[in-house]
């Protein structure tokens, strides 16, 4: 599966989740997980897609597999604080303060990260 395949099973997803069609999202997803393999990279947009398409709790998890397959992935410290805020909003704040903290350890110019502490 090249990137073309790639942009186009993932605007697909995102538009499953447009239209609140969960299932036909998590298995297209799982498949481009299995055919594009299971990298943080991959992780790091599905969780984006899930947290755009407001099912905030799939996001969390898919960003904590990318923290588990690659916790020096870029940005994806700054995505885990930002689902935590989405999930829990203020109360997220315990959660997502150590991952923005991370983030700002790998990039101390991430002004978004500094700017959320």
């Amino acid at each position: 599966m090249g990137a073309r395949n790639f942009e186009t099973g993932y605007l697909l997803g995102i538009t499953y989740l447009k239209l609140n069609d969960l299932a036909h999202a998590d298995l297209l997803f799982h498949e481009m997980v299995s055919g594009l393999g299971d990298t943080a990279q991959i992780h790091m947009y599905l969780g984006r897609a899930y947290r755009d398409g407001g099912f905030v709790e799939r996001a969390v998890e898919e960003l904590k597999k990318a923290v588990t397959k690659d916790p020096a992935a870029s940005q994806v410290h700054y995505f885990l604080g930002l689902a935590y805020l989405g999930r829990d909003g203020d109360s997220g704040f315990a959660e997502a303060i150590p991952e923005f903290q991370v983030e700002l350890k790998k990039n101390p110019n991430d002004y978004r990260s500094r700017y959320l502490l």
